[in-house]
């Protein structure tokens, strides 16, 4: 919890008291309060009026502890409150694990740190994760080795693409992210990756195929879902077997229910919670771990459908030496960032679209004409011509989204006119941006699409980053737009949806940390049931 300035005060009016009801104890608690009244003096007010250049700091009672445990209980009332006492748009800084952060609230400051890639590096933060991972530090440093062509294998030489599609001698880390930009924003390999989802979706959304796993109960020709499960278990299971193909769930039946339990864990990898601290997270994760490292040993002829990327990923990693069970870390690492967004926006599109009768007529008709002859999905078509769709999806990514941009100071530089030493951590939330009125208008914690529809390039406003940007930009940006919609345009194309009278969309979480896609609190019932079509449909 954050300590206001009044509830410090209280604090100190409640300690004065208590001394004055023990004189023995007068002394030492009023030494106490000298102690702490001249620090804060010299912490908030003096430091500031000396050194301008430096940012100002949050101010809290707790030398070291800062803000961090108000950080970890309530991150969105912690910034909420930094931005209630620091009224401009410069930054300021928190102190998170003994260790001070600099908070940035101005659009033009993120650009900056955007550009700067040679002061300001997002590195630091993927080192850290795939370090409390449990990643070796020689894998970690094999990744970031430049000209990694020095350290494989001779053997392996004729056939890997670090040596042979590398010319400027780039490290593993800056290859991937090509190589996933490769698989997923445009051409040959993003096509074959779009069909396959495509095909795989088309069996987990039949009538007869529906997960036992999301149904709560089946009676009358009727299935009412758990619509998080429903949501959860579709995108995951159809991300999954596109970018595995079947057999890894028949090597590892258990692997989609351990991957499950660590996502919902797994923001305690970013803030580096020990493993005593997180025992669930972890053991999920070990056992997911074996299960991939098993199916990645199979011979590659039986995994006919792995796609490119990983299949490129797995070999790459191999040549460059790291253990299997590295290996099959930073490929589960890839496969977290594929899966954990999409199923919280599936289930923020359906909730609300199901509970607006209009909304709903809106886009079942303008999805339905996505539709061939043959029931297949004019891609083009759903991606070009469903306005209200569109608007649904754009809303849906600036009300619930949590991700930040973050970046470490790699020498001394200058980031909205305050001093940034090398080490340093910066930190951007989105949300603020986001629910910002100035930018999106009336009433921007409020869920309103209209607002997209009446001024059409406002998703491409300063402050609307849902996906990142500069280097980070997320490459599976486009494969999310895609997968989401068929997700959508099946599910109303063939079903009927209703929800019990008066039911609600249940609030969003607010106090998990997230770094994308925020969770709604609870749960939503949706009752699905074969489509009835109406003459002409």
């Amino acid at each position: 919890m954050t300590v206001s300035i009044n509830e410090g005060h209280s604090l100190l009016v409640e300690l004065y008291h208590h001394g004055a009801a023990h004189p023995k104890a007068a002394v030492a608690i009023g030494s106490l309060l000298v102690i702490i009244l001249a620090w804060r003096f010299w912490r908030f007010t003096a430091v500031p009026y000396l050194y301008p250049n430096e940012p100002k700091v949050l101010p809290y009672w707790i030398p070291l502890v800062g803000h961090t445990w108000a950080f970890m209980w309530h991150a969105e009332n912690l910034l909420a409150y930094g931005n209630k006492v620091f009224k401009s748009r410069e930054p300021y800084a928190l102190i998170l694990g003994g260790r001070q952060t600099l908070i940035l609230r101005d659009t033009d400051h993120v650009n900056h740190i955007w550009k700067d890639t040679a002061a300001l590096s997002f590195d630091p933060f993927i080192t850290n994760v795939m370090h409390t991972f449990g990643l070796e530090a020689a894998s970690v440093t094999k990744m970031y080795t430049s000209d990694p062509a020095q350290i494989i294998p001779q053997r392996y030489h004729a056939q890997s693409r670090l040596v042979n599609h590398n010319r400027l001698r780039k490290h593993y880390i800056h290859n991937m992210s090509e190589w996933l930009s490769q698989q997923l924003l445009s051409g040959a390999h993003a096509e074959v990756l779009q069909n396959r989802y495509a095909a795989h979706l088309d069996e987990l959304l039949r009538w007869e195929n529906l997960d036992p796993k999301y149904i709560q109960t089946a009676e009358g020709g009727k299935k009412t879902v758990s619509l998080r499960n429903y949501t959860r278990v579709s995108l995951t299971n159809g991300a999954n077997r596109t970018f595995f193909g079947k057999e890894l769930f028949e090597t590892a039946p258990d692997f989609i229910e351990c991957y499950k339990i660590y996502e919902d864990e797994s923001w305690k990898i970013f803030f580096q919670y020990p493993r005593f601290m997180a025992r669930d997270l972890h053991d999920a994760k070990d056992k997911a771990l074996d299960a991939m490292a098993g199916y990645l040993a199979l011979p590659r002829e039986q995994r006919p459908y792995i796609s490119w990327v990983m299949d490129t990923m797995n070999n790459e990693l191999t040549y460059l030496g790291l253990p299997p069970r590295d290996v099959a870390g930073v490929i589960m690492l890839i496969t977290w960032a594929i899966n954990n967004n999409a199923h919280s926006i599936g289930f923020w599109i359906i909730a609300h679209v199901t509970c607006d009768a209009e909304l709903f007529a809106a886009v079942r008709s303008e999805t339905d004409r996505c539709f061939n002859s043959d029931g297949s999905l004019d891609m083009d078509r759903l991606l070009h011509e469903c306005p209200v769709l569109d608007s649904i999806w754009y809303e849906v990514l600036r009300v619930y989204n949590g991700a930040s941009v973050a970046r470490e100071a790699m020498v001394d530089t200058m980031v909205g006119g305050k001093f940034v030493p090398a080490g340093q951590k910066i930190v951007a939330p989105f949300r603020q941006f986001l629910i910002d009125g100035s930018i999106f208008g009336a009433e921007p914690l409020v869920f309103n699409p209209e607002r997209f529809r009446q001024r059409k390039n406002l998703h491409k406003a300063k402050g609307y980053s849902p996906f990142g940007g500069g280097s980070t930009y997320c490459p599976g940006r486009f494969f999310a737009q895609r997968e989401i919609y068929m997700f959508i345009a099946l599910t109303y194309h063939r079903f009927d949806l209703s929800v019990e009278p008066g039911a609600v969309i249940p609030k969003v979480d607010l106090a998990t940390p997230c770094p994308a896609a925020m969770k709604p609190v609870g749960d939503l019932n949706v009752t699905l049931q074969p489509r009835v079509y109406s003459k002409g449909t």
